[in-house]
């Protein structure tokens, strides 16, 4: 017990200690998986499962493909996309909690934050969410001594330049929105740091602000050298090109105005458009593969529409907003409880501080809450964002939740200064019924992560052996409904495909569809997309589809002269197969 106090009272012992704790957990009690499928799809491709490895991976930056491709070359057996991830995560903890590791009161805000945080960055794994964390972490790293009033780095300040950098060149290079997300709190923490400078001494404002500037240019140099490499690899690329610009007006419209394809509400128009009623419900169930149909064309004629105005921010959308808040929020998350737990403690931080201070009541202790108001309104601000854009997801509003969190240990630490590292604790610093709180909300997670997976196994078609089925089929090409394999494979975090194994396999619409990625695939089977190995294909190629089988028929008796029908070529591990048939005559069945 002696040995373990003292490693604990040690701040480096302290730091690896309990962060090598959670990430055991995480990995053996937990089941990590994957929040959605991006991941699995990002890591499939780097895999070189649909037929060789690329670095094309759209949402990431080439440099990062190309890390990957170079990985994936030496070691074929891991899933690179997620070591890679946790051990972002785990450096970047480490670097956090010994910042902050420096005093009991350190220390016992490292764990409650660590608990609250540790489920979404190492067990719902999402790339958009690492990327955020990372990118704040590097940030941190790079200005934090500068931050803290200290005219130069520290005696580590090389290394934590060196890591600090690594950290936000990585962020960057994994997801460029996670990288934006991070940078509207750095701005936060960089006013703020301003105006406790404004408050202590004026002149030395020029001093800090040239400070950041020196600690940032060499990873901001880094990143816009990646910014022109990522550009220059698609643009030189004319397939890469052609895609990139079907792409971001595939997002415009699906992804940010899908209710512009409510046909309850825009019936009239859209067939005006040509778009019939189950059109727009293939183009929101992800089911867009039709080049001929789905036209990057037809989707600005949407847009374009006189009827596709800004969206109003109105009762209704309030009363979702309302509602997502209480979905989400309201669920005793860890990550949740931990926004309210660090805003407490920051309240407290700067009151006890006024208290200490009886005789400075006004303007600097304005300044102290001001770092609150400002990451409040951010994270408000981004929520907000995301209700009205139509992109509220679980992925964001928690990259926002786990970022704030860290955010205010970084501002606590910062406020309470050398209070930090002072050696005497008030009694009742961590009220047991608060860590009681936290606790209580990792148990439940963690039973429900364990109970999601036990029904995802049970209620999950058999998707391990079909897939070793299709790849030794390779006389016939598989096009698959994307919502009957949507969480296929959502637990094998670490297990990777075998380079060449689904190259015979291509989802009905997704977004990498009709990329080079997929054209390359279809090529070598003489089509140009999956709607067109479907009708042209016979029983050299399979439909396999559990949901929306007669959606697709629909499509392409709207959309082609001839008539078509489905006929069924069995079942396999609880998959339907299908083949599509042309009829004789002009009859339509």
């Amino acid at each position: 017990m002696k040995r373990i106090r003292s490693i604990l009272e040690d701040r480096l012992g302290f730091t690896l200690a309990v962060n090598i704790v959670l990430l055991l957990a995480a990995l053996f009690l937990f089941r990590p998986f994957f929040e959605e499928n991006d991941d699995l799809s990002l890591a499939l491709i780097a895999e070189g499962a649909f037929g060789k490895r690329s670095p094309f991976l759209i949402y990431t930056n080439i440099a990062y493909g190309w890390l990957l491709n170079v990985l994936y070359t030496i070691i074929p057996t891991i899933r690179w996309h997620c070591v890679l991830q946790y051990a972002a995560v785990f450096l970047a903890l480490l670097a956090v909690t010994y910042m902050n590791a420096s005093s009991r009161r350190g220390k016992g805000l490292c764990v409650v934050v660590l608990l609250c945080t540790f489920y979404e960055l190492y067990v719902s794994l999402q790339y958009s969410k690492t990327s955020a964390f990372v990118c704040l972490c590097g940030y941190f790293l790079l200005t934090g001594d500068f931050a803290r009033g200290k005219g130069t780095a520290s005696k580590h300040g090389t290394a934590k330049s060196i890591a600090g950098s690594v950290l936000l060149i990585f962020g960057y290079a994994l997801r460029q929105d996670g990288f934006l997300l991070a940078s509207i709190f750095a701005l936060v923490i960089f006013i703020a740091g301003l105006l406790r400078r404004l408050s202590a001494d004026r002149s030395r404002i020029a001093a800090l602000f040239i400070s950041w500037v020196r600690a940032l240019a060499p990873a901001f140099a880094v990143i816009a050298l990646l910014y022109i490499v990522n550009g220059l690899a698609y643009g030189g690329d004319p397939g890469w090109k052609s895609f990139i610009a079907y792409n971001a007006t595939r997002t415009e419209l699906i992804d940010y105005r899908y209710d512009l394809l409510d046909y309850g509400a825009h019936a009239a128009e859209l067939e005006e458009l040509g778009i019939s009623e189950n059109d727009a419900l293939l183009f929101l169930t992800w089911q867009f593969g039709d080049r001929e149909v789905f036209t990057k064309e037809k989707m600005e004629e949407v847009l374009d529409s006189p009827f596709a105005k800004a969206r109003a921010f109105d009762l209704t959308m309030a009363k979702a907003f309302a509602r997502h808040l209480y979905d989400d929020v309201l669920s005793l998350n860890p990550c949740f409880l931990g926004v309210v737990i660090m805003a407490g403690f920051y309240v407290r931080s700067i009151a006890k501080k006024r208290a200490a201070c009886p005789r400075e009541r006004t303007a600097d202790f304005g300044y102290g809450f001001l770092p609150l108001v400002l990451m409040l309104l951010a994270l408000g601000f981004i929520l907000v964002f995301y209700e009205y854009s139509g992109r509220w997801s679980h992925r964001i509003v928690y990259a926002a939740f786990t970022v704030f969190i860290y955010a205010a240990l970084y501002e606590i630490s910062v406020t309470d200064g050398e209070d930090m590292s002072g050696e005497e604790e008030s009694e009742g610093e961590f009220p047991g019924i608060l860590l009681g709180i936290v606790t209580a909300s990792v148990i439940a997670v963690f039973l429900g992560n364990h109970f999601e997976r036990n029904a995802f196994y049970r209620n999950e078609p058999a998707y391990q052996e079909f897939l070793s089925a299709v790849s030794k089929d390779k006389e016939r090409l598989y096009v698959a409904d994307t919502f009957t394999f949507q969480n296929s494979c959502k637990y094998d975090v670490f297990r990777p495909l075998r380079e060449g194994s689904l190259d015979n396999f291509v989802l009905a619409g997704s977004w990498y569809v009709n990329s080079p990625l997929t054209d390359g695939l279809l090529s070598g089977y003489g089509y140009r997309d999956p709607y067109h190995a479907l009708r042209t294909g016979g029983e050299g190629v399979i439909l396999v589809d559990n949901v929306y089988a007669d959606k697709k028929l629909l499509c392409l008796n709207e959309h082609y002269p001839d008539s078509y029908r489905l006929e069924e070529a069995g079942e396999e591990a609880g998959f339907h197969k299908y083949v599509v048939k042309k009829n004789s005559g002009t009859d339509r069945k």
